[in-house]
């Protein structure tokens, strides 16, 4: 298979997948499935059903084992570097919210759980791990659209919680932008699922539990601490990528690595 052609086959193969597993929660629905289950548990379930597409999708397309598909998704990079990243990164938010506002009084752990573990964990596997992945470093389309095809989806996917026409430009504006940094990001930490993950988890952990706003959008404090947040990411994201501490990925003991495409090693960042 020529260059072009293989590249073509990727871009291709990884939209059906996506498409796909996007399709789960709507397929869910029409089931009724979430009606014989208590709400968390069919979220969770629902999430789980999501990444399981993504993970098969990696395995048909690259024709991994189970750990050749972990490392093709990024998740066998190191975490502990990753949660320090996130922990630093977003400490204005939390040393900001934590002397502005009180802690929200109706926090429930299961709710909390959903929207700073699971959510954050799907949506990295299928907007970053996955799609932004294959069409960066399979297909080779350039970071610029690599990165924006996943990040218009991205803030799509949070136009529900908008109330009116500027909170809506608002919240495409802030998510958009946000899921392009989360781009930069995982490029940086050599595709490690984890710096991603991590950061995007604290930041609605720390949104959650002092209860800025029901929605992504947030008022001129919210969006003062998430500026800082952005920033101080940026900057040490880039001072990683500088001192080149780049993880390769862990070799496999499977013989499905054989094949050419699951033998090509992360390329830099150009």
């Amino acid at each position: 298979m020529s260059d072009v052609r293989q590249r073509a086959w990727y871009a291709v193969v990884t939209s059906a997948v996506f498409m796909v597993a996007i399709a789960v929660p709507e397929v869910w629905k029409a089931l009724e499935i979430s009606q014989y289950l208590p709400r968390p548990l069919g979220s969770l379930l629902r999430g789980t059903a999501m990444v399981a597409v993504v993970i098969l999708g990696v395995r048909g397309l690259h024709r991994l084992g189970m750990r050749g598909a972990a490392a093709e998704l990024g998740w066998l990079a190191p975490v502990r570097p990753a949660v320090v990243f996130a922990l630093l990164a977003t400490s204005p938010m939390l040393i900001c919210f934590a002397i502005a506002r009180p802690i929200a009084a109706d926090l429930a752990p299961a709710s909390l759980a959903m929207t700073s573990l699971v959510a954050p964990f799907v949506e990295e596997v299928l907007f970053r791990a996955f799609l932004f992945r294959q069409l960066y470093r399979r297909a080779r389309l350039g970071f610029w659209w690599s990165a924006a095809i996943p990040s218009l989806l991205f803030a799509l996917g949070h136009v529900y919680q908008a109330q009116g026409l500027g909170e809506l430009v608002g919240i495409l504006a802030i998510t958009g932008i946000g899921g392009g940094l989360l781009c930069w990001v995982f490029v940086c930490w050599a595709d490690s699922f984890w710096a991603v993950f991590g950061l995007h988890a604290l930041m609605n952990l720390w949104w959650d539990v002092f209860a800025v706003d029901t929605s992504a959008l947030g008022g001129w404090l919210a969006n003062g601490a998430r500026l800082a947040t952005v920033a101080i990411a940026l900057v040490l994201a880039e001072r990683h990528r500088r001192a080149g501490r780049r993880q390769q990925p862990v070799a496999v003991p499977d013989a499905t690595l054989e094949q050419p495409a699951a033998m090509r090693r992360w390329t830099a960042i150009p």
